[in-house]
């Protein structure tokens, strides 16, 4: 299990004004985040990990840490999608947000 967590984030680049930051919710269902100046700030859930046991030996294990909880959009492409590993892997700024690196497709 996942424990719950307030993400913080900057974007180094937005594509248009029609770039927008989804949150999953589960049973593939997304609510928008509000992006203002570049920056946003979004509660994720604590969320259930799984695996499968046959014989007292699990296979197909689940981490919901990497299980993408956040995505870019614009218009209808996917610009990137991120999980709880992949965010606190990235660098920080003086602010403590993660910096999101955004490649917008030309």
């Amino acid at each position: 299990m996942s424990h719950p967590t307030t993400v913080h984030l900057r974007f180094d680049a937005l594509c248009s004004v029609s770039t927008v930051l989804e949150q999953h919710d589960g049973a593939g269902h997304y609510h928008e985040v509000a992006i203002e100046n570049s920056t946003a700030v979004t509660d994720i859930p604590g969320m259930e990990g799984g695996y499968t046991e046959r014989a007292g030996h699990k296979s197909n294990v689940s981490d919901p840490n990497q299980y993408p909880v956040l995505r870019l959009r614009d218009d209808a492409r996917i610009l990137l999608e991120l999980s709880l590993d992949q965010i606190s892997k990235l660098p920080t700024d003086a602010d403590s947000r993660s910096i999101v690196p955004v490649r917008c497709a030309s």
